[in-house]
């Protein structure tokens, strides 16, 4: 199982390393300048709320301010990347979930603390990040508690 620890000492990244092709791997920079790249999006003052709807939800390894469930509607998950790396190997590749257009998805909203906002994101950008699949937008979630709130990553 992931743990915080194995994305602070570098072992998430090593084990990529030896698992997947240079040419699919993203490097720390390139994971970084599609973070910064995201948050120059953020809406202004806005607190930033992660949206998570598959293995984040249930081990975020991330330090958390605040969690609610949570509602995006346009988007559902959809098991469409072909994973061959983490839960799978090249020799027997495994499916992991993303989000497609269209329907609506329950989960978890986390919202990261602003202290050290840019050390949780950088982790959870590697995490989801690594091999660059994702897209990450700014969308709108309605919290448990009925509030909407901005969130920066789609991961779709």
């Amino acid at each position: 199982m992931l743990t915080r620890e194995d994305m602070l000492n570098g072992a998430f990244v090593r084990a990529h390393e030896t698992l997947l092709p240079a040419h699919m791997r993203w490097d720390a920079e390139k994971i970084r300048a599609s973070m910064y790249s995201t948050l120059e999006e953020r809406p202004m003052g806005a607190p930033v709320w992660i949206f998570a709807y598959g293995s984040l939800m249930w081990n975020p390894a991330l330090a958390i301010e605040e969690m609610q469930r949570a509602r995006l509607k346009g988007w559902q998950r959809s098991f469409c990347i072909r994973l061959i790396s983490g839960r799978a190997i090249p020799d027997i590749p495994g499916r992991m979930l993303s989000l497609d257009e269209g329907g609506i998805t329950e989960g978890m909203a986390f919202r990261l603390p602003e202290s050290t906002l840019i050390h949780e994101l950088e982790m959870v950008w590697t995490r989801e990040m690594i091999t660059g699949l994702y897209r990450p937008v700014w969308a709108e979630i309605s919290l448990g508690n009925g509030h909407l709130v901005a969130w920066p990553v789609s991961w779709e």
